[in-house]
């Protein structure tokens, strides 16, 4: 709770505890001979085992490090708190208690009780009066009955040396549950079952090693009378102090005399259930025995902190934070925060380097690792900047000047000039508008910094720029090189000559006119600028420890297009325009306002002058053509694009079409190798070198995918995989018995229907015989590697960006490999035997095809299900589905009947075998089964999978007749998929050289078969020779 500053006297006024007024005695030297305040382990945790598991969770939990502490701003750490909380939690919870004692004792007795109270015993206020309260010890209360707004606990009174029962208020005590509460404390939880396996255990032993030995004494005589009876008797008690007195337990009987044992330990299955709980349970709390000896390399205590550790701390700290800490004193940045140290198990010559990776490769800031390992964060402003010590400061990121400069001026950073390279929602002169974030993926990458977008000469590239992605565009920060070209610039940036930027993009995204998304190839210095945006305004003075200027021209940004980045310098005289474009920005008025402020002399000019140009003659002169392609400019253009503030130069390119233009393009459309229009006018586009630039109209590629439109796809991204039914797979796949052993060996006696065996009544004076003999059917698995291989060129991973191309093809790799291996354990690959790529049916064994000993193969009889439905009526006509259905039913049941797997299996079938069951009716129309779950219920299986792969599937049997699979009933738990290291799917990749390829291996070893005998059925039809429509419908229907 928020802590009070408070006096002596004060506290001697307020303070309150939990005890006051329960009842309270006198001491009177009451003790124990135990400690009274612990939990007593009620659920049988002082097993080896159990108790093994629970103090090494408790001792890890308790290791971690809880504290009050006051956090800064941004949710920090930033000192600790010097309150009786903070003591309870650091020092010593209560008088018998340290911290850490304290937390181990609750985390033991959550797990042993589920849900247990944190009850504040003492305070520097009574709870009641106000949530403003500190706490001065604390103990652990089990509750012992819960109420709406309070729980009754059984608290130790260390006053009194007793446990007492008291009745708190929720909102004051901390009631923390058992995160692991499934695991651990439901009745049928694996550690509930393991106890009670431990106890079962425990009477056995007892039992056994109890000192009784449990004889039975044949003796050579018959007792019947009262005198044969005191005489046996006797001999009993002669044996009985025979064996009491003798210290190794020796003693004699009569040669005539037999003695049986009774309690001679049975072998029982005890230690392996036993030893598979134990499994089980180290598997569901991240446990493994290497963590219990202290053995366990990093990554195996890591995977143990997270599902284990993690989530007890963060229920104590949540639960204690929620009622101890007020809504004021959250407000006031105070909390209840844990620190784990993340180097607890790397040596301290590597934790400098482990913090040195993690700053250079920019992934955490110095604060964010002083955070992790409980220290207070720098107040060096630099601590809290991403920055790669190994780059120039030149080439940082200007996001440190920005956050940190207060005054608004920039502070010294080593690049020599900055500026907008682009700005946001800017219309540009061919009409394209760049929207927020269209360069978003370059932020903070480095790209050239030329001269005037000239690419013809090295001595052009002035330096380098960094991209900053803003909200308003994207900001560069630009260095110049040692070159004399880049001292040049330097000084003419640094004197105000320069003062425009410019960008050339290219693979740009366009929605109508908006720019979504773009590459920025260049950034360039320009002499002026036609659009507003791009300008610099900041120019750095190198060692003088101050700013340069800061030019803020509102210089205007113009898009230039080309499809070669050699293209010729173009010729223009843009003065007219650049004029009207000023005068038109100083003024929002529209050419009808203009024209009524005119004179009515000047409007009758005006008429003659539109007069005179309607009755010109249609071919125009240069100085016309120049102002039609400058006004040309806002159509079309290519997907090169450069943002350009200075393009003086101007191509003299045809830019119209004449009427024979036309009439060749039309005749070329009429081509066999054209084809359409729309290729006749790109060839010709091409041919002729109809453009469309900045400084040209005409027609370009761009205009023709304008007039023709290419197909944009409906879903974007990925395409979109059309599969065979995955959902069975998952199901095979998720069910099968996982062995840890590659090689699997089954083993099984076969005694059934063997007279030798039977039991045999004696005649006197005969001879007894022995039993006959059995046979052993032991049966070997191999594993078999399956694999998918794949190669990816580098030209497509790189080429295609609208999906991660590498991603895709591995998730369709991995589905198919799942689904090949699904077949295969159901019914096969599939291919012949010869094919040297055949999953081989010995090292993954069918289902389908198994041997009779392992699957029952039933056939389904239509015209018997048929004549039994008719009787002697056969004048009924039942439909197809129905006899099919009831004949289906009919092969599964009396198939059961030999069935010898475990548990209730599960049907699998084809989509059309399962519609043509629902769809059945009788003869007044009612459906038989209104649901798969009736379905199911009458097939007697606990559920129905449908597969569209068992659709068609025949097998040849050994006396040549050919069967044709409907279904599979079984329990995969009786399908042994044997592989070491758990059969993971490993996954290999390396790059080729020489033939620039990413190539791709997904593969496992498995061995796969039945290991109990009739663990399956398999339902087929003979369709050797089709004899009767029944069958012939019943086929269609089922495949």
């Amino acid at each position: 709770m928020e802590e009070l500053e408070m006096g002596f006297i004060d506290r001697l006024q307020h303070g309150w505890n939990a005890f006051m007024n329960k009842d309270p005695t006198n001491y009177n030297g009451y003790g124990c001979s135990y400690r009274p305040d612990r939990i007593y382990a009620t659920r049988g945790n002082y097993r080896s085992i159990v108790n093994a598991v629970y103090n090494r969770i408790a001792l890890d939990v308790a290791a971690v490090t809880i504290q009050h502490v006051k956090l800064d701003d941004k949710g920090r750490f930033l000192n600790v708190m010097d309150s009786g909380l903070n003591k309870c939690l650091t020092l010593r919870a209560n008088i018998d208690q340290t911290s850490r004692a304290f937390i181990q004792d609750v985390v033991l007795s959550v797990m042993d009780e589920g849900c247990i109270a944190i009850v504040p015993v003492d305070t520097n206020i009574d709870p009641d009066i106000t949530n403003g309260y500190d706490i001065d010890s604390m103990r652990v209360g089990k509750i012992v009955e819960w109420f709406p707004q309070h729980i009754k606990a059984e608290v130790y009174n260390d006053q009194k040396g007793r446990k007492q029962t008291i009745i708190m208020s929720k909102k004051d005590v901390a009631i923390i549950e058992n995160p692991l509460y499934s695991v651990i404390n439901e009745p049928n939880s694996v550690m509930q079952r393991l106890i009670h396996k431990l106890n079962l255990l425990d009477a056995v032993d007892e039992r056994c090693c109890s000192g009784k030995l449990d004889l039975i004494i044949q003796l050579p005589y018959t007792i019947k009378t009262e005198a044969k009876q005191r005489q046996a008797e006797q001999r009993k008690a002669s044996i009985e102090n025979q064996l009491f007195g003798s210290p190794y337990g020796i003693a004699y009987i009569d040669g005539t005399e037999k003695i049986t044992q009774l309690n001679r330990p049975v072998e029982n299955n005890l230690m392996k259930q036993i030893e598979y709980l134990t499994n089980m349970l180290y598997s569901q709390l991240g446990i493994t025995q290497a963590i219990l000896d202290g053995s366990a390399d990093e990554k195996t205590m890591l995977n143990y902190y997270n599902r284990t550790i993690e989530p007890f701390i963060s229920a104590i700290v949540d639960e204690l934070k929620s009622k101890f800490i007020t809504e004021t004193a959250r407000t006031q940045h105070k909390s209840i925060v844990y620190f784990r140290d993340p180097f607890k198990l790397v040596p301290v010559n590597d934790i400098a380097e482990i913090a040195d990776k993690f700053t250079r490769n920019e992934i955490l800031t110095s604060n964010e690792i002083r955070q992790i390992i409980g220290i207070a964060p720098s107040d060096d402003p630099k601590a809290d900047v991403l920055n790669n010590s190994n780059i120039r400061a030149s080439e940082q990121t200007a996001a440190y000047n920005n956050e940190n400069n207060e005054t608004g001026g920039k502070i010294k950073m080593k690049y020599d000039f900055g500026g907008w390279a682009t700005r946001n929602d800017l219309e540009c002169a061919d009409g394209r508008i760049i929207k927020k974030d269209a360069f978003k993926s370059q932020n903070g990458e480095k790209v050239p910094l030329v001269w005037n977008h000239n690419h013809s000469a090295a001595s052009n590239v002035l330096g380098h720029a960094y991209l900053e992605n803003r909200d308003d565009g994207v900001y560069a920060y630009c260095e110049f090189n040692e070159t004399e070209s880049g001292k040049t610039a330097k000084e003419l940036v640094q004197h105000g000559d320069v003062r425009s930027l410019s960008i050339m993009a290219n693979k740009l995204v366009q929605t109508g006119h908006d720019v979504i998304h773009g590459i920025i190839r260049e950034v360039s210095l320009v002499l002026a600028g036609a659009n507003p945006g791009a300008f610099i305004d900041d120019v750095m003075a190198h060692g003088d420890g101050e700013s340069g200027i800061i030019i803020g021209y509102d210089e205007n940004i113009m898009l230039y297009h080309s499809d070669d980045e050699d293209e010729k310098d173009k010729k223009k005289t843009a003065e007219k325009d650049e004029s009207k474009e000023a005068s038109e920005k100083q003024t929002d008025k529209t050419a009808k306002e203009i024209f009524d402020t005119l004179s009515e002399e000047q409007k009758n000019v005006v008429y003659d002058v539109v007069r005179q140009a309607l009755e010109t003659p249609t071919e125009p002169d240069k100085t016309e053509e120049k102002d039609e392609n400058d006004n040309n400019k806002s159509k079309g253009g290519t997907n090169s694009m450069k943002h350009n503030v200075f393009d003086g130069d101007q191509q003299q390119e045809k830019d119209s079409l004449t009427h024979s233009d036309q009439q060749e393009i039309l005749a070329m459309a009429k081509m066999s190798n054209i084809g359409t229009f729309q290729n006749a006018l790109t060839a010709y586009t091409n041919e002729h070198t109809l453009q469309h630039d900045a400084t040209s109209g005409g027609f370009d590629t761009n205009t023709v995918g304008k007039l023709f439109p290419d197909y944009q796809e409906v879903r974007p991204g990925a395409p979109e995989l059309i599969t065979n039914d995955q959902g069975w797979i998952s199901r095979v796949l998720s069910k099968v018995h996982k062995s840890p052993i590659s090689r699997i060996r089954t083993s099984q006696v076969d005694i059934r229907n063997i007279d030798g065996l039977k039991a045999k009544g004696y005649q006197k004076g005969k001879e007894k015989k022995n039993a006959g003999n059995f046979s052993l059917v032991r049966r070997t698995t191999d594993p078999q590697t399956i694999y998918v291989k794949n190669a990816l060129h580098r030209d497509d991973i790189v080429d295609i960006t609208d999906f991660d191309y590498v991603a895709y093809l591995y998730n369709i790799d991995r589905m198919m490999l799942d689904e090949e291996l699904a077949i295969a354990i159901m019914l096969g690959d599939g291919r012949e035997d010869g094919d040297a790529d055949k999953i081989a049916p010995d090292k993954v064994r069918p289902i389908w095809s198994d041997d009779d000993l392992y699957t029952i193969h039933a056939d389904l009889d239509l015209a018997a299900a048929k004549k039994e439905l008719q009787g002697g009526n056969t004048s009924l006509n039942f439909g197809s589905n129905y006899i099919y259905a009831e004949a289906l039913i009919e092969a599964v049941l009396h198939a059961r009947e030999n069935y010898k797997g475990s548990g209730t299996p599960d049907y699998y079938c084809t989509p059309a075998s399962l519609n043509t069951m629902l769809l059945a009716r009788d003869l007044n129309g009612r459906r038989m089964y209104n649901s798969v779950a009736e379905l199911a219920s009458a097939l007697n299986v606990a559920g129905i999978y449908t597969a569209e792969q068992f659709a068609g599937k025949k097998r040849k049997t050994s006396d040549g007749k050919t069967k044709k699979l409907l279904g599979i009933v079984c329990n995969l738990e009786d399908y042994a998929l044997g592989a070491t290291k758990g059969g993971e799917i490993s996954h290999f990749t390396q790059f080729d050289i020489d033939f620039n390829q990413e190539k791709s291996l997904l593969e496992t070893r498995v061995s796969g078969a039945l290991h109990r005998v009739y663990s399956a059925i398999a339902i087929e039809e003979d369709v050797t020779a089709s004899s009767n429509s029944v069958s012939d419908t019943s086929d269609h229907a089922a495949g």
